[in-house]
């Protein structure tokens, strides 16, 4: 869209506001029914450097929209902007072998928990309210009995949630980054879900509690390690 000329803009802006098109022999277009769908290549280059940073960990998705709307913040005008419903954005796919993900799965887990998936969002969700993005304030988890224990201390002050659970095996107290652990319960199907670990410094696997070949999912929380 970027390439368009100038007069483009004018007829999409006229399409926005009428809902059709009519041209100098006064015949009309009526898009009532109409999806509009325009690419644009701005911000590409951003997407890309991003998208290679964030294999490594050190980029977050969200931050990259950030940058690339304010590309096309600074190309557009705000009367154009406003009228689109929805921006979707597309990373690039790389080229080569994909990763052996299953190497990365560990395999000696020894403690098991069955936990709702809501209530677990939920919980994450209120403590995640204090994280200091700056510092990636981790939150702590506290898996002990049958109680899971979710706490985050920051300067914006501190949160105490307690969540029922179902767990086999010893207490354990890991981190996580909230936005990596919320991406993944939020990705999970099951009203409930079965989380499985080894130590503080190793990932949490989360899986369906009833393994489904149909719909069967796998996501692994990398952790974070945690201050006295």
């Amino acid at each position: 869209i970027e390439k368009a000329h100038p007069d483009v803009f004018n007829i999409m802006l006229q399409i926005f506001d009428d809902g059709r098109l009519t041209d100098s022999k006064g015949r009309t277009v009526d898009f009532k029914n109409t999806l509009i769908i325009m690419t644009s290549n701005i911000g590409s280059d951003i997407i890309l450097e991003n998208t290679l940073n964030s294999i490594g960990g050190t980029q977050n998705f969200e931050d990259t929209k950030e940058k690339v709307l304010e590309v096309l913040r600074s190309r557009f005008k705000p009367e154009f902007l406003n009228r689109i419903d929805e921006t979707i954005f597309f990373t690039r796919l790389l080229e080569g072998e994909y990763l052996d993900y299953k190497r990365a799965l560990p395999n000696q887990n020894r403690i098991f928990a069955t936990i709702d998936r809501t209530d677990f969002i939920e919980s994450a969700e209120r403590a995640s309210l204090l994280v200091y993005e700056k510092l990636r304030t981790p939150l702590r988890c506290r898996f002990e009995g049958n109680i899971l224990n979710i706490s985050c201390n920051t300067q914006y002050g501190s949160v105490n949630d307690n969540i029922r659970i179902d767990k086999e095996g010893d207490d354990i107290e890991i981190g996580f980054n909230n936005r990596y652990l919320l991406d993944a319960l939020r990705a999970a199907k099951d009203d409930k879900i079965k989380v499985s670990m080894s130590t503080p410094l190793m990932s949490m696997i989360i899986e369906p509690v009833e393994p489904d070949p149909d719909s069967g999912y796998t996501y692994l929380v990398l952790p974070c390690k945690l201050k006295d």
